[in-house]
């Protein structure tokens, strides 16, 4: 009897990848986004001293940016096919607003809710956190949690991006080059205006809140245009051997020498530029000098990580990816609790146990963090978006229309 050779069962989700990838998706940005999300819990989950100790901003610091240069691209490419239109018809509701209030603004009201009704539960109880956001006499119209949870000054940046998000694009799509420039020079008009609040009216009037101040103005997208520029010009070309990407490549080693001098002179380029201190009003390491390093990461990842890779360890990145808004809610919430009701994480006993290296005693602490957040936020997002009660919604139209086509299904 002749032997018969069975074809080994193949993974159906392998196949559809094989037949019917998705065009439309970058893996290299998923991967990017998971990156990114993953640097936040670490910001969060040990002290910034700590993480300063091993050159953070070379490497743990650039997930904001990061951020933004990813939303630049990904929003810019699902505008592409609309690029011609005038601008009244890019801030559509159907085809633009309508997307965005339902991917950002109901999960980040269904945390709000929570953190209020854990802001009631608390008031009872002396805590810091609290007496800090106490001061905070406007945070319903900030979009601040009632309860502050870390991260929270990126939600008003990130709604008011929506909202300018069309213009910028417009921009791009007729004069790149122009455009381009405009983020630079808008961005430095800005921190020169937030380096003029801080130092010149703060110190006419000691009686405000310099925190408070700092905080109210550094949450808007202008102290991040110019990383949002860096992601749409991408989007139009990000081939390494493009002619119009060379400024990429300069300004990203422009942009990490910057940054080592940052991170171990504390001052940046003081050495270099002393007496005459030409960047004594850039605040904080957000800002036009920080974001070309990111660019150059998100410029090599687009060139070097596979576009469409097909199989599970793939589509998992893919889901998480998508998932990483919801984490970011979670993780905000999370902390909140966690920072007013179990751990001293600021300030506390354990910034005192082991002097320089008290960073170490929160080694433990990120790992359980990733698992909590990732988990909570990417089942979140799968029972929002994909329906895991019903299996065809986990396949979209176009490959289920495919296996039908195929036979493989009824």
């Amino acid at each position: 009897m002749e032997n018969i050779k069975v074809r080994e069962r193949t993974n159906t989700f392998i196949e559809i990848d094989k037949l019917a990838p998705d065009k439309d998706k970058y893996w290299q940005i998923d991967f990017l986004k998971v990156f990114a999300i993953a640097l936040v819990l670490m910001d969060h989950s040990t002290t910034h001293e700590g993480l300063f100790q091993l050159a953070s901003p070379l490497w743990e610091r650039i997930a904001i940016p990061l951020f933004m240069i990813v939303l630049g691209f990904n929003w810019a490419k699902s505008l592409e096919k609309r690029k011609t239109e005038p601008l009244y018809k890019l801030y559509s509701w159907n085809n633009y607003f309508k997307s965005k209030l339902l991917r950002f603004v109901l999960p980040f009201a269904i945390i709000y809710g929570l953190s209020l009704i854990f802001y009631v539960i608390l008031i009872p109880v002396p805590n810091e956190y609290l007496m800090d956001i106490g001061i905070y006499a406007a945070w319903p119209l900030r979009l601040l949690l009632p309860v502050w949870g870390p991260g929270d000054w990126f939600i008003p940046a990130l709604f008011l991006t929506i909202l300018i998000f069309p213009l910028i694009y417009w921009a791009f799509a007729r004069q790149p080059v122009m455009a381009l420039i405009g983020c630079y020079i808008l961005e430095i008009f800005y921190q020169l205006f937030i380096y003029n609040m801080l130092v010149q009216y703060i110190t006419q009037h000691p009686e405000w809140n310099i925190n408070v101040i700092y905080m109210y103005l550094v949450s808007t997208p202008f102290v991040l245009l110019s990383a949002i520029g860096l992601g749409i010009w991408l989007s139009q070309d990000h081939r390494w051997d493009s002619p119009r990407n060379i400024f990429i490549y300069i300004f990203g080693i422009l942009s990490f020498i910057y940054l080592w001098f940052y991170t171990f002179d504390r001052t940046p380029l003081n050495p270099i530029f002393y007496p005459y201190r030409i960047f004594e009003w850039i605040n904080g390491d957000y800002n036009l000098f920080v974001y070309p390093w990111s660019a150059l990461i998100v410029f090599f990842a687009l060139n070097t990580l596979p576009k469409e890779p097909y199989g599970r360890n793939y589509r998992f990145i893919s889901l998480l990816s998508s998932s990483t808004y919801h984490i970011l809610m979670v993780q905000m919430f999370y902390f909140s609790i966690i920072y007013n009701l179990f751990l001293p994480l600021f300030g506390g006993l354990w910034s005192a146990i082991g002097g320089q290296y008290a960073w170490v005693n929160y080694l433990w602490y990120y790992p359980v963090n990733v698992a909590i957040t990732f988990t909570l936020g990417t089942l979140w997002y799968k029972f929002e978006k994909e329906k895991i009660w019903d299996r065809r919604q986990r396949i979209a139209k176009k490959q289920y229309e495919l296996l039908k086509t195929k036979g493989w299904i009824q």
